[in-house]
């Protein structure tokens, strides 16, 4: 005897297959800026602004990205070994499509740009750097930018990956 005709027998109630059973849905955990999903990279993460705070504290919580807003572009990061971000490294220029939920509407985004850049340590100032070394704050104005370690390559610096991404519409 199967356990869809031993649950006919013992709750008397008629299961017709195995669809017929109703798994709940977990609802979306929602940081303080929303939530990041990139449906084709399997990234889904809330996002927490950091206020002024200790941002590595919430990059290194498990399940969550940190959100910066620099004025002329925004950016979130996340470790490269949580919530799928070393997907990072597959995205497909022109094509990916990132959504950040704010609850109260939907900011899409195409990904315009992928590239290897660097984090330096020891600056006190402008801190991440595009594959030419020039600073990434006042580049992609209006855009949004992603980004997640590599690896370590020297004692003061560390490969990022770096996308860039331009608005597509914005649902209100």
């Amino acid at each position: 005897m199967g356990i869809i005709d031993l649950l006919k027998r013992t709750m008397g109630q008629v299961i017709q297959s195995h669809t017929d059973v109703k798994v709940p849905s977990i609802p979306k955990k929602y940081g303080t800026h929303g939530r990041l999903e990139i449906q084709e990279l399997s990234i889904s993460v809330p996002v927490y602004d950091h206020h002024g705070g200790d941002k590595q504290q919430i990059v290194d919580d498990e399940n969550s990205a940190v959100f910066m807003d620099w004025g002329t572009q925004q950016c979130i990061a996340d470790h490269n070994h949580q919530n799928n971000f070393s997907n990072l490294n597959r995205v497909r220029v022109g094509k990916t499509i990132a959504i950040l939920d704010l609850q109260t509407k939907k900011n899409v985004y195409r990904c315009s740009m992928s590239q290897v850049g660097h984090i330096r340590l020891s600056d006190s100032g402008n801190r991440l750097f595009d594959s030419n070394w020039e600073p990434v704050y006042p580049q992609n104005a209006g855009g949004l930018c992603i980004y997640t370690c590599i690896k370590r390559v020297s004692p003061d610096t560390i490969d990022v990956r770096l996308t860039y991404w331009r608005p597509v519409n914005v649902e209100q």
